[in-house]
């Protein structure tokens, strides 16, 4: 479907509030005390423990406010495009089983994320990869709540 590229601005900026709406609805989950920021305790009761305290919280003041998580959740983007980038050694923007070998390092199962079994894992691929992950890690807040 070839959408002009008006309407296409358009869908990707309302794409963009509804992530920033959906990522500052969960901080504000986990802030359970309602100050605007979250504590260590808060961040620990959300966190899967593969983001240390202190790499969000970079002013150092103990509390990781919407800037910072802002500021973190863009470097994280960044950082998952590059290495998307740097794995697709051929550059057709899809990971093929070898490339995927070669940065996963053994943490996922090729087959169970080439949902379709085309042997390649493209953007709707990688977009339910991190859906699910954006869940499982709602599910961990709503359940410390």
């Amino acid at each position: 479907m070839n959408v002009p590229t008006r309407p296409r601005r358009l869908l990707l900026a309302l794409f963009a509030v509804l992530l920033i709406t959906q990522a500052n609805a969960q901080t504000m989950r986990a802030d359970t005390d309602g100050d605007g920021r979250l504590s260590l305790a808060e961040f620990e009761a959300v966190s899967d423990g593969r983001v240390p305290f202190e790499d969000v919280d970079t002013n150092g003041d103990g509390f990781v406010d919407a800037d910072e998580g802002k500021a973190f959740r863009r470097a994280a983007r960044e950082r998952r495009r590059d290495r998307l980038k740097a794995a697709d050694t051929n550059g057709d923007g899809l990971l093929s089983r070898d490339e995927f070998d070669a940065v996963a390092g053994g943490r996922f199962e090729f087959d169970d994320l080439d949902s379709n079994a085309d042997g390649v894992i493209d953007a709707d691929e990688r977009a339910a990869l991190r859906r699910d992950a954006r869940n499982r890690l709602r599910s961990r807040q709503d359940s410390s709540l």
